[in-house]
């Protein structure tokens, strides 16, 4: 997730390429694609380039696919040495990474609002006396 990487401060974001299964983030990984993230990088920028190296990734499959086969494109699938960590990011887990309260340090909000912010729909949630307010 683009706004946890910004928020723990990661070195590199990557993109991924899988099949299809019933559970989010579980089919077999066909490619993986990491990347450096510079450390002013926004949701948006991250967001863009991730998108871009997806595209590549995507471009490359439907090269082999059409090279190699289905049958060769599986054999490649399992020599994939890449599986899934158990650190799924829930949407109840990015929405409370996007909320804060009052009682947080200035630097806390000031994290969570360079992790969150994502104009011209996404900012921080604050919830004050029961009413929320977004800030962009």
């Amino acid at each position: 997730n683009y706004n946890f990487a910004i928020y723990e401060q990661a070195r590199e974001y990557g993109v991924t390429l899988h099949l299809m299964s019933a559970k989010v983030d579980s089919g077999s990984i066909i490619s993986v694609k990491r990347f450096p993230i510079q450390p002013d990088v926004t949701v948006a920028e991250l967001k863009d380039r991730a998108n871009v190296e997806m595209l590549k990734m995507l471009d490359k499959f439907i090269k082999d696919l059409l090279l190699l086969g289905e049958d060769g494109l599986l054999k490649l699938i399992s020599n994939q040495i890449e599986v899934w960590n158990e650190n799924t990011i829930s949407r109840k887990k990015l929405n409370d990474l996007c909320t804060v309260s009052l009682n947080l340090s200035a630097e806390e909000i000031k994290k969570r609002l360079r992790a969150c912010h994502y104009p011209p729909k996404y900012g921080l949630d604050v919830v004050i006396n029961g009413k929320t307010y977004n800030l962009l």
